[in-house]
């Protein structure tokens, strides 16, 4: 008998634990799998342990077989027990795992499968923290394996039981690599069966199962080429013993070649392509990270119609299907372990390496994944030796698992061109915010020409960028951290027009796709969310910035008017700005044209008057068409404003009181590092005691060399202004230890 996938997602419970209990029973609510804890229906974000459990009843005609417990993904650590008897714990909670149950099951009767899921942070487990929530739950499917006891070994990190990668042998003979694991090796072999995009069979060979590497050559490859053309070819493995089939496994796979350089960019079968890419986390609004096929396909075909051809999967391995979608599709993707914070903890490296190994071993088969991403903004906090050494080894162990893709890693801006940081890895991006967080947009071309200069031969790329946008706030004169959707729209003209000048470079990325879950965000009026994507959380609204883009990458014509959101203005004359990818752009207002422009992209008619009441504004190319409804009115509308809690918080005000003493020699104060802050019990006890919202951010201890001032500066709208004063003034009564 074959090997039988049984998904077992229904007739779940799920409770609470303040303390986990000697034994489990069958109680709580009741749930469906996939399942969170941290949707949005709950109003406070929940970190810790929770409880599902199941009764297990299984057909008795498969009791000659073993049983695997396959989870597709459970956040962040998860220790099963079958029966009340411990089963086995799995430390991370993006890959695929899973548990052999044979010995345990009981045919007579019922089973308690009890699975515990903690999403609490730990010390040795990535991720320690992020910019994204920490999602808990059962998010993903799970099934009951059924398999022969000859079958392909279904512990090996969770892959699929064979490691399977191709490679070109110039431009016209593919290569196939092949290995198999086996739980018990003995005479068995392996049929490997390899069928074309078109199904027909082009190669059959039986090998020892013994064989640790098996290479076959296959003549004029139809090659995986992208979104132009992403043939798949199919392979079989059958695994037999004693003139008997046991197993068998089925994978897709493609045949492409590819190189990154430093001064060229990106080349994907011997043509050069500009890397257009996006970034996307799993969640979405409703749901948390328990999503549904068919809302991931949405995602994706927002991705299409906007014209991207890469999607960077942040910051963890998603689900199975996601990457079978991207190989469908033809997107170039990068996939990263969740590797945001390392320090010397020797357990946490382990847990890198262990996670890196399920990542790949788990997707390798998949033509669309070209980078390997070991890790992302890891320097946050600063750069030391043991962090270049773990990145090595980290970066070595993704060549010797996989030399036919390239190892990337993320950066920020606080890393330095001369950095170590950027010369482990065959590729390098940058995550950067200039014209946000920090200086002015036009600084990216200064950072571009620094970095080139220093690295002449590193490959770059820009791996994040990006502004946040609350729907709610318009302005006719956007500027930095406004959150209006009219700065967004500003921001992504004037950085993506300075990379598109540095030709060199092999892409950008955009973050992101999507607005996702941060529950450690409140900021903008957006509070438990990171607002910086191109269409909003729910998915129902693509802002303006987004049809930017469409402009700028796909072929399908269209026409689209900004600023609808920003329906009731005050003005006599406004601008009109549109978007499209046509050369040609009419504009009526009230069913009267107002003009015509021709040019690129983006087109802005200025001086167009409105009358009193509702005006219909629509813009015609051909016979394409958009309109929207603006309302003139007699006072600016202040909801349309982002008001600043704290708008006089901000530390060249506090130095332009001169009556204030705000710092001193050999005393604390404010300005001093959160490192040097927590060595003294006095001055991190005042910390604690007087602004308990410092620890709502899991990043802030560990901040170690930046100024505190800096980092209550930065999230403003949290602190009252007059409080912090008073902390300060508490700080510089206290005297240095010299």
């Amino acid at each position: 008998m074959p090997r039988i996938i049984l998904p077992i997602n229904q007739d779940w419970f799920f409770e609470t634990y303040k303390e986990v209990p000697e034994s489990f029973t069958l109680q709580g609510e009741p749930v469906c799998l996939p399942h969170t804890w941290n949707d949005d229906t709950n109003q406070d974000y929940h970190r810790g342990v929770f409880a599902y459990t199941k009764e297990l009843v299984l057909d008795r005609e498969l009791k000659e077989n073993d049983l695997y417990l396959e989870f597709l993904g459970a956040n962040i650590v998860c220790t099963v027990y079958l029966n009340k008897k411990l089963i086995g714990t799995h430390r991370g909670g993006y890959s695929t795992f899973r548990f052999d149950i044979t010995n345990q099951f009981r045919w007579e009767g019922k089973n308690l499968l009890t699975v515990l899921v903690d999403n609490r942070q730990t010390e040795d487990v990535s991720p320690l923290m992020g910019d994204f929530t920490m999602f808990g739950g059962i998010y993903r499917e799970v099934n009951v394996i059924a398999v022969p006891k000859i079958h392909f070994d279904l512990l090996h990190y969770g892959s699929p039981g064979i490691k399977l990668l191709t490679e070109m042998n110039g431009e016209a003979k593919g290569v196939l690599t092949l290995e198999a694991f086996i739980k018990e090796k003995g005479d068995e072999t392996v049929t490997y069966s390899l069928y074309d995009p078109s199904g027909n069979l082009v190669l059959k060979q039986t090998v020892p199962a013994s064989h640790k590497w098996n290479r076959f050559t296959i003549s004029d490859p139809v090659l995986w080429n992208g979104m132009k053309s992403p043939a798949l070819y199919r392979l079989q493995a059958v695994l037999s013993a004693g003139g008997q089939d046991y197993d068998e496994i089925e994978l897709t796979c493609g045949f492409r070649y590819f190189k990154v350089t430093a001064d060229g960019g990106m080349y994907l079968n011997g043509e050069h392509i500009r890397l257009h890419g996006v970034g996307i986390h799993q969640d979405r609004e409703g749901c948390g990270n328990a999503v549904k096929r068919k809302d991931r396909e949405e995602d994706f075909a927002l991705i299409r119609q906007m014209g991207a051809d890469m999607i960077r999967l942040t910051h963890y391995p998603h689900a199975p299907y996601i990457y079978d979608m991207c190989d469908r599709d033809g997107f170039v993707v990068w996939s990263e372990i969740p590797l945001l914070t390392l320090t010397d903890n020797k357990k946490l490296f382990e847990n890198a390496c262990q996670q890196l190994t399920e990542l790949i071993l788990q997707n390798c088969h998949h033509p669309s994944v070209f980078f390997w991403g070991i890790q992302n903004e890891i320097a946050m906090f600063g750069e030391n030796s043991y962090m270049y050494e773990a990145v090595e080894k980290l970066n070595v162990l993704a060549r010797e698992l996989d030399g036919t893709r390239l190892t990337a890693c993320a950066n920020l801006k606080n890393v330095e061109p001369e950095s170590k940081m950027n010369r482990i890895t065959d590729i390098v991006g940058y995550n950067l915010y200039y014209g946000w967080y920090y200086g002015e947009i036009q600084d990216y071309q200064d950072f571009f020409d620094r970095f080139k200069k220093e690295n002449p031969d590193v490959c770059l790329g820009i791996s994040e960028y990006g502004v946040d946008c609350n729907l709610g706030f318009h302005s006719d004169a956007p500027k930095r951290k406004d959150y209006s959707e009219e700065y967004q729209c500003l921001f992504h003209e004037k950085a993506y027009g300075i990379f598109e000048n540095n030709p060199w470079l092999w892409g950008s990325v955009i973050w992101n796709m999507f607005d996702f879950g941060s529950a450690i965000r409140d900021e903008g009026g957006t509070k438990g969310k990171n607002a910086k994507g191109l269409v909003s959380y729910d998915r129902s609204i693509k802002k303006d910035a987004f049809y930017y883009y469409k402009a700028c990458w796909s072929s399908e014509p269209f026409v689209h008017i900004t600023g609808r959101r920003y329906d009731r203005r005050w003005q006599k004359t406004v601008e009109i700005k549109v978007y499209s990818n046509q050369s040609k752009v009419g504009l009526y207002v009230n069913g009267k044209s107002v003009g015509e422009l021709t040019g690129e992209r983006i087109f802005i008619f200025k001086g167009i008057s409105l009358f009193d009441g509702e005006n219909r504004i629509e813009a015609v190319c051909g016979g394409l068409h958009d309109e929207m409804i603006l309302k003139k009115v007699q006072e600016p509308v202040q909801e349309f404003t982002y008001i600043d809690p704290n708008p006089g918080f901000n530390v060249k005000n506090w130095f332009l009181d001169e009556s204030e003493e705000l710092s001193q020699d050999l005393y604390y104060s404010l300005w001093d590092t959160v490192g040097a802050l927590k060595e003294n019990p006095d001055t991190w006890k005042i910390l604690n005691d007087d602004l308990p919202r410092l620890w709502e951010d899991p990043t802030f201890e560990k901040r170690v060399h930046y100024e505190l001032f800096k980092l209550i500066n930065r999230r403003s709208s949290a602190f009252d202004e007059s409080k912090v004063k008073e902390v300060n003034e508490k700080l510089m009564k206290i005297r240095y230890h010299l």
